[in-house]
């Protein structure tokens, strides 16, 4: 029979101690060596983050210690350059695994409260990976709204030629100045004025489903709980339960709102499988959080169906994102 693999049964935190007690050797007598012990250390604890909780604490304090070591040695003219691209390549190591980092050690909000207990300096950047990730986020979504947006631009440009070849009509010219003015809100993040563009927008064409969602997203968002939930309702009295959760998908997405895009956005595939909009929507909610391989298979269905039913603008924008995502580099770099 067999023996039991003592390894296996190790929990995170006993295996992590194991390999640091294997790689500890002997104990420094010089700044240079203990410099290169801490080394060690940081780039095992980096790779051997997965549950190890608030352990991961000792990755910030050690990058503290390495970084004051590292510029002690530096002004005594110790020549110190591998050990300068060893710690770079720590910090770099780090700064890809963030959201596993900001996991274990219990979320953003705690890593903010340990700044305000040990106020470490702005330029140890390790202690604000928070703020990273959040600033990542923020660029993810642009990028993910310029595709949308390019989309938006294709349709009003389209409406705005069918205008231009029908009689002059004040209102369906006064809804597209408006359509303009709210998709500059929404990207500028403008909650509070394009709400005012939308009850307009509301008062022009007050059976639209799309604004009466749009609506009822940023009511939502500004905390207007009641305004939010009798907007839903009208929303579904007009549309199926479909083209509600891909229309609200949409808007979650233009407020940043990932995870409440992502759970409309699959209720939308569920009831609208042949839907490519939906398919684009749950794809973009997927980018937004980072999970680039789900992204991927979101776009592909989405682009099949927008190329059987010859939807060629949306399908060059889908197209777009899957590019995006294939020439990006990848999120987490491979543990050893």
């Amino acid at each position: 029979m067999k023996p039991p693999d003592r390894a296996a049964s190790l929990s995170p935190r006993e295996h992590l101690a194991r390999l640091l007690e294997a790689a500890a050797g002997k104990t420094p007598h010089t700044p240079a060596e203990e410099l290169r012990a801490l080394l060690r250390e940081l780039e095992i604890r980096v790779a051997n983050m997965e549950g190890v909780g608030d352990d991961v604490i000792h990755i910030l304090e050690g990058l503290d210690q390495a970084t004051d070591l590292l510029y002690r040695l530096e002004e005594s003219g110790v020549d110190v350059q591998a050990e300068a691209i060893r710690l770079a390549g720590v910090q770099e190591r780090l700064r890809r695994k963030a959201p596993l980092f900001l996991k274990e050690i219990g979320g953003a909000r705690r890593l903010r409260r340990l700044r305000e207990e040990r106020h470490p300096p702005r330029n140890h950047t390790w202690w604000y990976l928070d703020e990273w990730v959040a600033q990542q986020r923020r660029r993810r979504l642009r990028r993910i709204m310029a595709g949308t947006l390019l989309l938006l631009i294709f349709l009003a440009l389209a409406y705005a030629f069918i205008q231009s070849r029908l009689p002059r009509d004040p209102r369906a010219r006064r809804i597209l100045d408006l359509q303009m003015a709210l998709d500059t809100a929404m990207e500028e993040g403008d909650w509070q004025q394009a709400v005012r563009v939308l009850e307009e927008l509301r008062t022009l064409d007050p059976d639209n489903p799309t604004y009466i969602v749009q609506l009822g997203v940023l009511y939502e968002h500004l905390g207007e709980e009641e305004k939010a939930h009798r907007a839903y309702e009208r929303a579904r009295a007009l549309v199926d339960e479909g083209t509600f959760y891909k229309l609200r998908a949409m808007t979650y997405l233009q407020v940043g709102a990932a995870q409440a895009a992502l759970e409309d956005a699959q209720r939308a595939v569920k009831a609208l499988p042949e839907d490519p909009e939906a398919y684009f929507y749950l794809g973009n909610a997927y980018e937004l959080l980072g999970r680039l391989p789900e992204a991927l298979d979101a776009y592909e269905q989405a682009a099949q169906r927008a190329q059987k039913q010859k939807r060629d603008a949306l399908l060059a924008v889908i197209r777009m994102r899957m590019a995006a995502i294939l020439q990006r580099p990848p999120l987490f770099t491979p543990t050893p």
